[in-house]
């Protein structure tokens, strides 16, 4: 099962149990493998271990944005714009009240 079809089938059950639905449509394995697999991503995410996937996708996504930077006679902007957005869905930082951009620097190594 994927995390997408775990994630719907755990949504459509919370909102049978609120009253929302009027059947509950899955089965007790359905709903357990859901909760395994929904778990798993969670203890991922929180413990700090990252699959390979996605971290293959963050140093791919940095490694653009560096490109991106170039000197200020080259730097090509909306690369630049591009591959700070990919960072941001993968990273999840803080953006500016303004919608601006991203609070990057809250993130960094203190001087």
């Amino acid at each position: 099962m994927e995390l997408q079809t775990a994630i719907e089938i755990l949504e459509y059950h919370q909102e049978w149990r609120l009253g929302k639905r009027e059947d509950m449509i899955h089965e007790p394995k359905k709903l357990t493998e859901a909760l395994d697999i929904v778990l798993s991503e969670v203890k991922k995410f929180c413990l700090g271990t990252v699959s390979v996937s996605v971290l293959e996708q963050i140093r791919q996504a940095f490694a653009d944005y560096r490109r991106a930077e170039g000197c200020s006679c080259c730097r090509d902007n909306d690369a630049h714009k591009e591959a700070e957005k990919r960072l941001a869905e993968l990273l999840r930082p803080i953006p500016y009240d303004d919608g601006s951009g991203f609070d990057w620097w809250q993130y960094c190594t203190e001087r």
